[in-house]
């Protein structure tokens, strides 16, 4: 049974190889970060896993602009 992750700092390093991990083993993960602009490292590493990846900030943004 996948888990649901919360995985914080996900634009480098550590948090970038969590969320790799979490994806590649099935789980559901929210990846969090400060900087969206940085996103693409994130993109790149989990291209190749097929992940279940729920862009929650992007979701929380959207919800923001649409004023709901």
């Amino acid at each position: 049974m996948p888990k649901v992750i919360l995985i914080t700092g996900t634009s480098t390093g550590l948090g970038v190889q969590i969320a790799v991990h979490a994806a590649q083993a099935g789980h559901i993960f929210y990846a969090t970060m400060r900087n969206l602009a940085k996103r693409g490292t994130l993109d790149a590493a989990l291209a190749g896993a097929e992940p279940r990846v729920t862009d929650a900030a992007l979701c929380l943004k959207a919800r923001l602009d649409s004023g709901s």
